[in-house]
């Protein structure tokens, strides 16, 4: 995923319109068309370029339902055509769970595990959806089964999921640790020993990454503590620690802080976390957060050498963002949404049919068909006036316009700067 060589296969790519006017992207052998309202970022000879088909009208900056990809050292908004596109899952069944946030899910073969997370209040609910049946159904859990929680760390093992911390309710944090045997749904409160060094494992935290190599050890990362012994006083402590778990250790579970070497992240939460491995090196990819401000970089991790790496990044870098997912599928990490910081609030809506003209250096836009809002079948139509300053304002000319009606015009000459007339015409 860097730009050294990894031993995995290079590709070549290229972008362009066919003679119908369609996008096509084109990866090795491999061609793909998009039609005209297609949008594609791509590769042309080692240079970024940007194809555009009749698109139907949109806002000049990312919204937080992107999808971004990172792919060979190269950051590319997704185009979502024939192979890469979302389609609304319709028609499920069984008893689905409340719509939430702050809850995690992990997949077992088909299955998807969704456990805690909230809105008016944290819960412990554990819900499954079969992807095949399309069918939520509520499993019956036994054993030490955890408090409702929110924003904790997942990682799954086979059929043995773990969790580890997170918000219980306001201001009080966890650092348990649990462990769900997924195969008859029994829940278990794991117990580690401290590091050897002597240091305290984990503090209770919400918002940190928690991610699971091959090797079966889990990296804790970052996260959010409460400095505050009163829950109601909670003194925001950002985390940039890092622990480590071997889930299948000899000698039973024990933290391990290990050393680290190079300049390491910024403390933060919500960040996303994945690791990539391939024959040659094991990497945990950081990305993201926030420490009181959005966070947009990214930071890898070389698991061996334990040294970590802040790579420069090409194509079209997402916006700064945090609570963001972050997935791995074979040598790309799909990025979606999260909370980023809004550009500007002084900005046109997205529209389409509108009218514009130049006055000047300035480019002014007027009405058009709203680009979000619908009434029934009836489109909406915007009411504002925009202009788009291209330029720095020059000095006014000697002859301006004052008012205009159906009588006549006033003007104002300018002659000079200690005086100016004033010119009024009447039919």
């Amino acid at each position: 995923m860097d730009g050294e060589s990894t031993g995995q296969q290079q590709y070549s790519s290229s972008v362009g319109v066919d003679e119908n006017g369609d996008v096509v992207y084109q990866r090795d052998s491999s061609v793909h068309t998009f039609g005209q309202d297609s949008h594609i970022i791509g590769i042309n000879d080692g240079h970024i370029v940007n194809i555009v088909g009749s698109q139907q009208a949109q806002d000049a900056q990312y919204e937080v339902s992107d999808v971004q990809i990172r792919d060979d050292n190269l950051t590319k908004k997704v185009v979502l055509g024939p192979t890469v596109k979302w389609k609304k899952v319709v028609n499920s069944s069984g008893p689905s769970p409340r719509p939430r946030h702050g809850h995690r899910a992990v997949a077992i073969k088909d299955l998807i595990i969704v456990f805690g997370g909230g809105n008016e209040g944290i819960v412990d609910e554990l819900h499954v959806y079969n992807t095949t049946t399309k069918q939520w159904f509520v499993p019956s859990v036994r054993g030490d089964v955890p408090s409702g929680c929110a924003a904790y760390g997942i990682v799954c093992n086979g059929t043995h999921i773990f969790i580890f911390g997170g918000m219980v309710e306001y201001g009080r944090y966890t650092n348990d640790l649990y462990e769900l045997q997924a195969s008859r749904w029994e829940w278990r409160k794991l117990r580690p020993r401290p590091p050897r060094s002597g240091c305290a494992g984990p503090s209770p935290r919400l918002g940190h990454s928690f991610s699971l190599a091959s090797n079966q050890v889990c990296y804790i990362f970052g996260g959010l503590a409460n400095g505050s012994s009163d829950p109601k006083q909670n003194k925001t402590i950002y985390l940039d620690d890092l622990f480590t778990l071997d889930i299948h250790g000899s000698s039973g579970l024990q933290w391990e802080q290990p050393v680290t070497y190079g300049t390491r992240p910024c403390a933060r939460e919500s960040h996303s976390a994945v690791i990539y491995e391939t024959e040659a090196r094991r990497q945990l990819f950081i990305y993201g957060g926030m420490n009181g401000c959005r966070l947009g970089d990214l930071w890898v991790l070389d698991l061996d050498t334990m040294t970590w790496d802040n790579p420069l990044i090409g194509g079209v870098v997402p916006i700064p963002r945090s609570l963001h997912t972050a997935n791995l599928i074979g040598h790309r990490m799909y990025i979606y949404g999260g909370w980023v910081v809004k550009v500007s609030e002084n900005l046109p809506r997205a529209r389409a049919g509108h009218c514009s003209a130049v006055v000047n250096n300035r480019i002014y836009i007027w009405s058009g068909r709203d680009g979000y809002r619908k009434a029934w079948n009836n489109q909406v139509c915007c009411k504002d006036m925009w202009y788009l300053e291209t330029s720095v304002p020059g000095i006014p000319s000697r002859v301006q316009l004052v008012r205009a009606s159906v009588a006549g015009l006033e003007v104002r000459i300018t002659r000079s700067f200690k005086c100016c007339f004033v010119l009024n015409f009447y039919s």
